[in-house]
């Protein structure tokens, strides 16, 4: 009954105010939609890295507790090395994909001797920092020369069609992601290798990807991709925080030298006592990322969520490259009329996570050059999150809660830069309870809080007086939700007193 007779004075004074909506989502845990940045432990990886703490010998020893440690390490790499369709040997376990594109970029312009000149290598304007910034810092020593090819503002897609031109005597290495990780567009890896190979110059060009988003959505074959070497993160797979190298020998010996010279461990490609545990559980992990009921389930949330979208926002949400072949969990929107920037809707938002390509600081928010590169306007990439889901299944209820917040959210009113959800928060009342709203103008929204704190107190300094007669004020009163200055008494808490400051984005 408190409920009911809340939501109706609300709507009163706020007709955009769903209290009820927004007080049993604070009950709920949030949906988690950040996949993309990072995974939780799936349960048999937990088990398998728990079980391997007990198998304590050092892989490259001889006595009897290495051989142990070394069986688990072995079977590990036979099971990633099943996932990727390559022989054991190809598979080489590092501590994560930044050290693996370090290592393949480091190689391929090292190992690579031309006759005249600088060294060549390619890239993509939308490459992650792990590879944009290592091949930039090379250009800037003037080791290299680095051509970016540019994204096609239509489809998301490298422009390929510059490719064939820029390949010459001194090209060492082309490397282009396999899925962008924000927008989730898939990049034309086949043809880029197709140009290469067909080149006259092919056959020194070493082809890379990074992998990372794709493993555990779709299935990967380096011989049909044509590449030499790919990079593979453990924790965009429910795997533990480390990576691999993997090798394609069917296109060429391996050649690359190690970027870590010690004990000569990974076959003395790759120097370091192995980590047994974590890499037991990213055995496990690649294991169940060929489960192809799992990649259906992903399939199947991003669906319904983006149907939602679309059904609730129309018009007002742009989901980015819609019609091009995107990551199977991935769904980058663009809520072009919000009032706020999605870096404060994320921070606000309470019933679900998600991510924003901008950076969010306290003072100001710098789109992301990513959505900027692939042709989004700097308006509407400040105002795009991405919704990345994972192998769990998400309910109608959870999705429709989401979007309904996103509806309330992206619709919130300013005044300065403080919103009406951060002001209209309060621990005085029983539920933290946001109410989001919008007002004509900002003079309107004050005198609607001058009203409000006027009611309430006359009815807290008089009382109140039913029609028989007469009731109580305090709360526990039986009467009490009966009186007409209820409302004004119930509201009251959401009428601070203070002077917030000036809200000014994520810190």
């Amino acid at each position: 009954m408190c409920d009911e007779i809340m939501a109706n004075r609300c709507k009163d004074f706020f007709p955009t105010c769903d209290y009820t909506m927004q007080r049993q989502s604070r009950r709920m845990e949030p949906v988690y939609l950040d996949h993309n940045a990072t995974t939780p432990l799936h349960s048999r990886v937990k088990k398998a890295i728990v079980d391997s703490l007990e198998t304590w010998g050092n892989p490259s020893s001889s006595n009897k507790f290495g051989e142990e440690a070394k069986s688990v390490v072995e079977q590990a790499r036979r099971r990633v090395a099943k996932l990727f369709a390559t022989k054991p040997k190809n598979i080489i376990f590092t501590s994560g994909g930044t050290e693996t594109n370090n290592w393949i970029i480091t190689a391929a312009i090292d190992g690579f001797t031309c006759a005249s000149g600088k060294r060549q290598s390619l890239g993509v304007t939308i490459e992650h920092p792990s590879v944009q910034i290592p091949l930039r810092m090379r250009e800037q020593r003037g080791d290299i020369e680095l051509f970016e090819l540019p994204i096609d503002n239509k489809t998301g897609m490298v422009d390929i069609q510059t490719l064939a031109g820029l390949i010459n005597e001194n090209t060492c290495l082309v490397t282009v992601m396999l899925a962008n990780n924000e927008t989730g567009v898939y990049q034309p890896l086949k043809e880029i290798s197709r140009i290469v190979h067909d080149s006259e110059f092919g056959a020194k060009i070493i082809i890379h990807s990074d992998v990372a988003q794709v493993v555990g959505k779709r299935r990967i074959e380096l011989e049909e991709l044509g590449v030499d070497v790919v990079t593979v993160v453990g924790h965009k797979f429910y795997a533990p925080r480390i990576g691999a190298l993997v090798w394609n020998d069917a296109s060429r010996p391996f050649t690359l030298e190690p970027l870590f010279y010690g004990g000569g461990q990974e076959d003395g490609r790759r120097s370091g006592t192995e980590n047994t545990p974590m890499i037991a559980g990213f055995g496990i992990a690649a294991e169940e990322a060929a489960d192809e009921t799992k990649q259906q389930i992903i399939i199947q949330n991003k669906s319904a969520f983006q149907d939602e979208l679309k059904r609730v926002f129309g018009d007002d949400v742009q989901i980015n490259f819609e019609e091009s072949d995107r990551l199977e969990n991935t769904v980058s929107a663009s809520f072009l009329k919000s009032r706020i920037t999605a870096c404060d809707i994320v921070d606000r938002a309470e019933t679900f996570i998600a991510s924003t390509g901008a950076a969010c600081h306290a003072t100001s928010v710098t789109p992301s050059a990513v959505l900027l590169a692939c042709g989004i306007s700097e308006h509407d990439a400040m105002r795009t999150i991405r919704f990345s889901f994972g192998t769990t299944p998400v309910s109608a209820d959870d999705i429709n809660r989401v979007v309904e917040e996103l509806r309330v959210l992206t619709t919130v009113t300013l005044l300065g830069t403080v919103s009406l959800a951060d002001i209209y928060k309060t621990p005085m009342f029983p539920y933290q309870h946001s109410l989001a709203f919008s007002s004509p103008t900002t003079i309107m929204f004050a005198l609607r809080i001058v009203f409000l704190a006027l009611v309430a107190l006359v009815g807290f300094s008089v009382g109140c007086l039913s029609l028989g007669g007469g009731c109580c004020s305090h709360s526990s009163c039986p009467s009490y939700s009966k009186c007409p200055s209820y409302a004004a008494v119930a509201v009251a808490p959401y009428a601070p007193s203070y002077s917030a400051p000036a809200y000014s984005g994520k810190k």
